[in-house]
């Protein structure tokens, strides 16, 4: 089930970026859009349902559960993580780990076994791609520390009810005296797991 979520977006223009900036739309879209995604980002994650809010990842009814013995999983809970997820029928080559990058850092430093070199994350190829014991990794800061969720993307649907729309707000509180403006973009949405046994979610 899904149901619509009003999510809305807001950047303040002052009056001398309108006159000075070289390339004022290019810089209005990059900041809205980054508006945008934070909003969403933040709801579709971590939101539990409350206040109109969505249901976001972490509070997924019926997801599976990987419990960690401290804030940074070991490879062996790591590795148990991934056997749930599969044992669930859930497909390796579609995984994808999220979590916060505190926690991806933490498992950059730290080594599968020992002495050995051997870290739990490594980052290459050529896009810089983070990966988990070879599954690809994300990050977010809406994702607590101590938590690493492991989930197929392509089962998790975000859905709009209609454009989004678009408000330029030139008048309230002053504006028109000082020529600020500011704009703010919202529209109905909300976040639907089609097999939550395919989302796992670990925590201390």
């Amino acid at each position: 089930t899904a149901s619509g979520k009003m999510a809305a977006a807001r950047i303040a223009l002052s009056r001398r970026l309108q006159l000075q900036a070289a390339d004022l739309e290019q810089v209005v879209l990059n900041e809205i859009s980054a508006a945008v995604a934070d909003t969403i980002e933040s709801g579709f994650l971590a939101a539990n349902g409350s206040s109109n809010k969505p249901l976001g990842l972490l509070f997924t009814p019926g997801a599976g559960n990987q419990a960690y013995a401290s804030a940074t999983p070991s490879y062996s809970e790591l590795a148990d993580q991934i056997g749930t997820y599969a044992a669930a029928d859930g497909v390796l080559e579609r995984a994808c780990w999220l979590m916060h990058p505190n926690t991806a850092v933490a498992l950059l430093k730290q080594e599968i076994a020992a002495n050995t070199g051997n870290m739990l994350a490594v980052i290459s190829g050529t896009n810089r791609q983070p990966s988990v014991l070879g599954i690809p990794a994300y990050t977010s800061r809406h994702i607590p520390t101590g938590k690493v969720l492991l989930t197929d993307p392509s089962q998790i649907v975000t859905i709009y009810w209609g454009a989004p729309q678009l408000i330029v707000d030139r008048f309230s509180n002053g504006k028109s005296a000082s020529g600020a403006a500011e704009l703010i973009l919202f529209n109905l949405c909300d976040i639907a797991v089609l097999h939550p046994v395919h989302l796992i979610i670990g925590s201390n």
